[in-house]
């Protein structure tokens, strides 16, 4: 994936990745937004995966000191820190996210609070970058590309799959 580096703001590094436009192929179309997330992901040659910063709802104060590291970037309007790591330590985040049986439609805001990221999972296929912005502690996903941005839950097992998946990755936030 390519960054194009944006103007530091308060020590801030901000990045985009940039997307091309291209346009979907026939099969990606005449399918649901879920399902164009389960093609790309399975289609992509590589899934890179972010840790996001605190929740502003546990810990505002650490959330705002995370933001001024050099080592942040910005994703879709989201914080994370960089650089990202290759999903290929666990194959069991692209089985997940590929499966039709772990995602299934949004229910609504839980008692958890506000969807926070804890992770975001990036890929390109075809020059289009696509995301899935997975927040654990409510078991819900939004996945954005280009064309659409949805949100969905986590079926249980696949939220408790997931939990272990991303223990690798868990490296820069205060509360790990």
């Amino acid at each position: 994936m390519q960054f194009k580096t944006l103007p530091k703001t308060a020590g801030t590094l901000f990045a985009m990745i940039t997307v091309a436009s291209s346009p979907l192929t026939a099969q990606e179309t005449s399918t649901t937004p879920l399902d164009q997330l389960r093609l790309s992901a399975a289609k992509a040659d590589e899934l890179v995966v972010y840790e996001g910063l605190p929740s502003s709802q546990k810990d505002e104060s650490s959330l705002v000191q995370e933001l001024s590291r050099k080592d942040v970037v910005i994703l879709c309007s989201q914080a994370f820190y960089a650089p990202g790591a290759s999903a290929s330590q666990s194959p069991l985040i692209r089985e997940i996210i590929t499966d039709a049986d772990s995602i299934k439609t949004y229910s609504g805001q839980k008692d958890c609070g506000p969807f926070h990221p804890d992770y975001v999972v990036c890929w390109q296929v075809d020059g289009i970058s696509r995301y899935i912005f997975i927040g654990l502690e409510c078991g819900e996903i939004i996945y954005c590309s280009p064309q659409v941005t949805r949100q969905y839950d986590l079926t249980a097992d696949a939220l408790k799959k997931l939990q272990v998946a991303f223990q690798p990755y868990a490296k820069k936030r205060p509360e790990n």
